[in-house]
C-alpha cells in the first residue's frame, strides 16, 4: 500500500485519483487507516507488496478488513499480490492510471 508517491523530485499527487475524477468519479486519497470507511469502494494501490514488508503488511490488513477492495498494482507483474480483484497497471503515471480507471469503470457496467 503506497502511502504517498515517492519520486526523486519530491512528493507528487496520486495520479489514479486524478484519472478517476476526470471520469466523473468522486475519489479521494484517505490517510491510512482512519479515513477508510466501509461504505465507499476501496482501491488499493501497490507497487512492492512482496519485497516491502511494510507495504505487504498494510495490504494484508486492508484486504482482511475489506476483501472486496480492488488492488491496482503499478509494479512489475511478478510482484503483484494474489487477489481476485486485481488490475495490473504497469506504472503509476497519468496515462496508465487513466487506462486503469477506464478498465475499472467499463468492468463495473
Amino acid at each position: 500500500m503506497r502511502f504517498r508517491a515517492q519520486h526523486a523530485s519530491g512528493a507528487r499527487s496520486q495520479q489514479l485519483v486524478h484519472a478517476l475524477r476526470e471520469c466523473g468519479v468522486q475519489a479521494q486519497e484517505p490517510d491510512y487507516p482512519d479515513q477508510i470507511g466501509g461504505a465507499a469502494q476501496l482501491l488499493i494501490l501497490t507497487r512492492l507488496p512482496r519485497s516491502d514488508a511494510e507495504e505487504g503488511r498494510h495490504l494484508a490488513e486492508l484486504l482482511e478488513r475489506r476483501p472486496e477492495a480492488i488492488v491496482v498494482h503499478t509494479g512489475v507483474p511478478d510482484a503483484a499480490p494474489d487477489h481476485r480483484r486485481l488490475v495490473l497497471a504497469h506504472g503509476g503515471g497519468r496515462t496508465m492510471m487513466r487506462a486503469a480507471a477506464q478498465l475499472m469503470l467499463e468492468g463495473a457496467r
